[in-house]
């Protein structure tokens, strides 16, 4: 064995004639957890669907390796969206667990869009929402994406660091919160929030419907909205935009 400069030296070179007590094992790999972006969902439900009938797919749970998965209690959802109207109810389908990491995801769509719905089929993961951070006002440039146990505005040294490099009240940025809640039970449910005067701003969807707006001004500090559940069981998306404007720089 030689290199274009020479031989090899010996240095270099291993041997490994004797293999330690037991070696080569025999060993057992499982997969690991349930990766949602890497999970598959197929069936002609995916792309095309009749108003009033019910569509069902497939899931194939599969891990970060694309391995598939044996599991049976993975939270799959599966909710459309109407694209060309507004405020419009997300309709929620039912997912059930077929065995072997394979799942059954249906829905009955109801409404007819020119412009289609968008079929969102995502792995609901319990522990908080998605915080996106962006170093200026209109969303265009994140900084950070975190999954935050709680919705917080304030200006703490504890989440200066998450979202304002320059460390300073005097510097536009917005947040983005985007999850899923499980209310308790069916009833109405009031969403409160609170802001710190003038130059903040924020709006609250639950279910693709609007419940808190105060983007365009200041109404109160303290701004809230309500939604009726009318299924405990469910999971609803959620969506919190909030920005920070300074006085002193212009929106």
């Amino acid at each position: 064995v030689s290199q274009p400069e020479g031989p090899i030296p010996t240095s270099r070179l291993f041997f490994a004639a004797e293999h330690i007590h037991g070696s080569p094992f025999q060993l057992a790999v499982y997969p690991a957890n349930t990766c949602g972006s890497l999970s598959t969902a197929y069936g002609a439900s995916v792309s095309l669907a009749t108003a009033g009938l019910a569509s069902y797919m497939t899931i194939q749970a599969r891990d970060h390796l694309g391995n598939n998965v044996s599991s049976t209690d993975d939270v799959f959802l599966i909710h459309a969206r109407t694209k060309d109207l507004s405020n419009i109810p997300d309709i929620s389908g039912t997912v059930s667990s077929l065995g072997d990491g394979v799942y059954k995801a249906g829905y009955i769509p109801t409404t007819k869009s020119s412009e289609g719905q968008e079929l969102f089929v995502q792995l609901a993961i319990p522990g908080g929402l998605m915080a996106t951070y962006y170093d200026e006002s209109n969303f265009s440039h994140p900084a950070r994406t975190i999954i935050s146990p709680t919705v917080m505005f304030e200006s703490n040294a504890s989440c200066l660091s998450c979202w304002n490099p320059d460390g300073n009240d005097l510097q536009a940025y917005s947040i983005r919160y985007e999850g899923f809640i499980s209310p308790p039970g069916q009833q109405r449910y009031t969403f409160s929030t609170e802001v710190g005067g003038s130059d903040e701003r924020v709006r609250l969807w639950i279910n693709n419907v609007m419940v808190i707006d105060q983007w365009l001004s200041i109404s109160s500090i303290q701004p809230s909205g309500t939604f009726f559940v009318d299924n405990g069981d469910q999971l609803y998306s959620l969506s919190m935009e909030y920005q920070k404007v300074p006085v002193n720089l212009s929106m």
